[in-house]
């Protein structure tokens, strides 16, 4: 239970279903078929993801927006491309008026909304906008990676460009701020990766490292922020260099061993990158390399069999 939440209490998640053309609809129907510690409310219009459930949903599920026109799964509508927004617009002003805690969003086409005349460039941006948020920083966070963008939905030709010093040091500063207020890491230790191949190569393959990254990085790091790079983006992800970070952490450690149960079972089919942390390879409920083991004896009878 979260600090200062009743017993018994569960988050308010709205989820909008996103283009009716696409897989959406369906993940949500399949969202309410799963027992989720959560309660969900579905945005979008009814009788399109009844369609897509092939049952009738619970009104207290659903937020109804009605489709502008009618939807053929996988053929695009520009008519629908307003629905689309009305569906964000809603979920943006519950979360903003307190009657939901967190808002998902289904896959949307951003070509057919601009098909449509409005101009959008991702979600991101959209929200950002509808709550006046200067500068939105887009992290992407699962399988024990956070993994935050420097910049968003742009053409590559562009990025160069909008990697600028004061955009980088902005963005720094609320990645490390909220690393502290939305994920409780008292001292945020962050990597950077450079722009270009190999961190430019001492300036051979691009100067931005050396003219915008590292200025921004040293300077920050003066002022008391744990900063790592610019790093080669290609060498980036590899455990060894990860470790130590809070960017990229591993998603069992020791920490969260302490949350398992003592008969608990931790199995991997191996190798293990970012999803072990080896410092745990001794606790007797580690079977990873015994499984590991076991399967390559399995592996050996079936081929055996295969080839007699």
């Amino acid at each position: 239970m979260s600090p200062g939440r009743p017993d018994g209490w569960s988050p308010s998640i709205a989820v909008t279903s996103g283009e009716p053309a696409g897989i959406g609809p369906e993940l949500c129907a399949a969202l309410l078929s799963d027992p989720l510690e959560a309660r969900l409310t579905i945005i979008g219009d009814r009788r399109l993801l009844e369609r897509a459930a092939g049952r009738p949903l619970p009104d207290e599920r659903i937020l109804q927006v009605p489709l502008l026109a009618p939807s053929v799964p996988g053929r695009l509508d520009p008519q629908n491309a307003p629905y689309v927004l009305a569906l964000l617009d809603a979920g943006i002003d519950g979360c903003r008026a307190g009657r939901f805690d967190a808002l998902v969003t289904a896959p949307v086409h951003k070509g057919v909304i601009n098909d449509a005349g409005i101009p959008f460039t991702g979600h991101t941006e959209y929200l950002a906008a509808r709550c006046g948020a200067e500068l939105p920083v887009m992290m992407l966070v699962g399988g024990g990676l956070r993994v935050a963008l420097a910049t968003t939905h742009l053409p590559l030709s562009k990025v160069s460009a909008a990697l600028t010093a004061d955009r980088l040091e902005q963005v720094i500063r609320v990645l490390e701020a909220d690393l502290r207020a939305k994920f409780a890491i008292a001292a945020p230790r962050i990597l950077v990766c450079g722009l270009n191949p190999h961190a430019g190569e001492g300036g051979h393959l691009g100067r931005e490292e050396i003219e915008v990254i590292a200025p921004v990085l040293e300077r920050l790091r003066a002022e008391g922020l744990g900063l790592t790079g610019p790093v080669p983006a290609d060498t980036a992800f590899l455990p060894e260099r990860l470790a130590g970070h809070d960017l990229s952490r591993f998603a069992i450690n020791r920490r969260t061993l302490e949350g398992m149960k003592a008969d608990a079972m931790i199995l991997h089919p191996l190798p293990r990158t970012v999803e072990i942390d080896k410092a745990i390879d001794d606790d007797p409920r580690a079977h990873y390399f015994q499984q590991a083991r076991n399967g390559l004896f399995v592996r050996m009878a079936l081929l055996t069999m295969i080839w007699d």
